[in-house]
């Protein structure tokens, strides 16, 4: 009888701890976005020395020929 009652407390305890883990990602995931800021906004214009295109990707491209570069390919999660 006492270990059933310890394995309901136990139970209760894990369910417990799933419901509030659960709905902590939920509002860390509705709540942990925020719009850009003006630095960033503005780095998305083109400008004397770089064009800015925005397709699928965003490209930044120099406007005098540079020698070498830099590449980002963003992981898949």
């Amino acid at each position: 009888m006492k270990f059933m009652k310890i394995l309901k407390f136990v139970g209760i305890g894990i369910l417990a701890m799933l419901v509030i883990g659960a709905v902590g990602l939920f509002l860390w995931s509705a709540t942990s976005t925020y719009p850009a800021h003006e630095v960033a906004l503005a780095s998305l214009e083109s400008t004397d020395k770089v064009t800015v295109s925005q397709d699928k990707w965003i490209a930044f491209t120099p406007k005098q020929k540079a020698d070498n570069g830099f590449s980002s390919i963003p992981a898949a999660w």
